[in-house]
C-alpha cells in the first residue's frame, strides 16, 4: 500500500473541540458525561457508568458523542497520559464529556475512526502526539497542534480492512475479560458462602509477609534488565499487575503465585504476582505454600472493612505497617479439610483467570505489532487476516 499522510484535521467532519464545564449545583442528574476516568479506564467506550450533568445539549453536533468519536486527553499529570486516545463504540443515551477532553469527528468519507483510533494507540502514533505534548504544571496538547498532526491516509477501503482485522483482537481480548470478571465474581462469592464457618485469626498465622523495599534508582530500567519491579497500586491491573519497570539489583522480591497488597493509600488493593518480581515500598508480598494461595488472595480482596483504619493512618498517606498487617484479624476456615476444599475451588476459578489473561496479554502484543507492518505495507492484508485466524 502506497504511504500517503494528511493532516488530521483534513479528516474531519467536525472541528476538534473541548468539552463543557459544568458547575457543581449542574451536577448529579440530566444526561451522561465522559470524564477523564473513562478515558484513561477503558480504551474503547461502551455501556459504562458515569456522572450526569444539566446542560443544555441542543447544538447536538457541538455537545453530544456519538459512535466513532475519538477522545483525547486534552491534559494529565503524566507526560505518557496527554493525548491519549479512546474510542466511543456505543452511545445509548445523549452523552457529553469534559472539558479535559478534545473530541475528534472524522468524516467517514475519507476515514474510518477505528483505525486512527488504532494509529494513535500504536507506538509509532503515540511517538506523533508527545512531540506535542507541552510540560507545564501538567502534561497537555492543544487542539490545534493535535488538528495539525501529519498521519498515514490509506484509502478508506484499506482503512477498513485493517480496522477489521485489529478489531477481531480486541473482541477477542473483550471477551476474555469478560470471562476474567465473571471467574473472579463467582470465586468471591464462593468465598462468601463459606464465611458462615470460618473464624478470625491473625494473618500472621496462615502467611508470611515481606514488605516491600525499593532499591536505589539507577537500578530501575524499562528494557527488561532484571526483575518487574513492582513499586505501587498503580502497576496494578486487573489480577496481573502491568509491568512498566524492571530493577536490576531487587532488594525485596515476591514469589510467583504471592499476593501483592498496596501498603499506601489505598491500602489493601491487591494482585497476585505471576513470576519472581521486586517489590517497593507500596507493596507487601503474602506468601504461603501453593494450598493457601488462592484463599489468602481471596481472603484479602474481600475484607474492605479492614482497611478503612488505615487509609486516614500515616504522615502524608494512609499506609499500613509490617505489625498491623501481621495482627490483621483474618476470617480463615476452622479445619484443614475445609481450607484444602475451598482453597482447590477457588484455584480451578483462578486458573481460568489466568489463562484469559495471558492470552489478551499475547494478543494486545500481536495487534501493536501488526499496526504499523500494515500501515507501511509490510505486511499484506491477506496475510494479516491469516495471522488474527489462527490466534483467535
Amino acid at each position: 500500500m502506497p504511504e500517503r499522510n494528511a493532516r488530521f484535521s483534513d479528516l474531519l467532519e467536525y472541528p476538534l473541540r473541548s468539552g463543557v464545564t459544568v458547575a457543581k449545583d449542574r451536577r448529579g442528574n440530566g444526561i451522561a458525561m465522559v470524564n477523564m476516568g473513562e478515558l484513561f479506564r477503558y480504551s474503547r467506550i461502551g455501556t459504562v457508568d458515569m456522572a450526569r450533568v444539566t446542560i443544555d445539549a441542543t447544538n447536538e453536533d457541538r455537545y453530544l458523542l456519538r459512535e466513532g468519536d475519538l477522545l483525547f486527553a486534552r491534559r494529565s499529570l503524566k507526560v505518557e497520559g496527554a493525548g491519549q486516545c479512546s474510542i466511543i463504540l456505543e452511545v445509548r443515551e445523549p452523552t457529553t464529556w469534559e472539558s479535559s477532553i478534545i473530541r475528534a469527528r472524522l468524516d467517514p468519507a475519507l476515514a474510518d475512526p477505528r483505525f486512527y483510533f488504532y494509529y494513535f494507540r500504536s507506538p509509532i502514533g503515540r511517538a506523533s502526539v508527545e512531540n506535542i505534548v507541552e510540560q507545564v504544571a501538567a502534561s497537555g496538547i492543544r487542539s490545534s497542534d493535535l488538528g495539525n498532526l501529519l498521519v498515514p491516509w490509506p484509502t478508506v477501503e484499506y482503512q477498513h480492512s485493517v480496522a477489521d482485522i485489529l478489531s477481531r483482537l480486541d473482541n477477542k481480548i473483550a471477551i476474555n475479560e469478560q470471562i476474567a470478571t465473571t471467574c473472579h465474581e463467582l470465586a468471591q462469592s464462593e468465598l462468601m458462602g463459606a464465611k458462615g464457618n470460618f473464624i478470625a485469626v491473625p494473618l500472621r498465622q496462615v502467611a508470611d509477609i515481606v514488605m516491600g523495599s525499593s532499591p536505589p534508582g539507577d537500578t530501575y530500567n524499562r528494557i527488561g534488565d532484571g526483575l518487574p519491579f513492582y513499586q505501587g497500586i498503580r502497576d496494578f491491573g486487573f489480577r496481573h499487575p502491568s509491568v512498566r519497570v524492571w530493577c536490576s539489583n531487587p532488594v525485596r522480591t515476591a514469589n510467583s503465585g504471592d499476593t501483592l497488597l498496596s501498603v499506601r493509600a489505598p491500602v489493601g488493593r491487591v494482585n497476585i504476582a505471576q513470576e519472581t518480581s521486586c517489590i517497593g515500598r507500596g507493596v507487601a508480598a503474602i506468601s504461603s505454600d501453593s494450598r493457601r494461595a488462592s484463599l489468602i488472595f481471596h481472603t484479602l480482596s474481600s475484607a474492605h472493612d479492614l482497611w478503612l483504619p488505615y487509609e486516614a493512618e500515616g504522615t502524608v498517606f494512609g499506609a499500613i505497617n509490617k505489625k498491623q498487617l501481621a495482627d490483621l484479624p483474618t476470617l480463615w476456615p476452622q479445619t484443614r479439610e475445609e481450607e484444602v476444599s475451598l482453597n482447590e475451588a477457588l484455584t480451578a476459578l483462578d486458573s481460568r483467570v489466568t489463562a484469559a489473561t495471558k492470552e489478551s496479554g499475547i494478543l494486545a502484543e500481536l495487534r501493536d505489532t501488526l499496526l504499523p507492518k500494515l500501515i507501511s505495507g509490510e505486511l499484506r492484508i491477506r496475510d494479516a487476516e491469516k495471522v488474527v485466524e489462527d490466534a483467535v
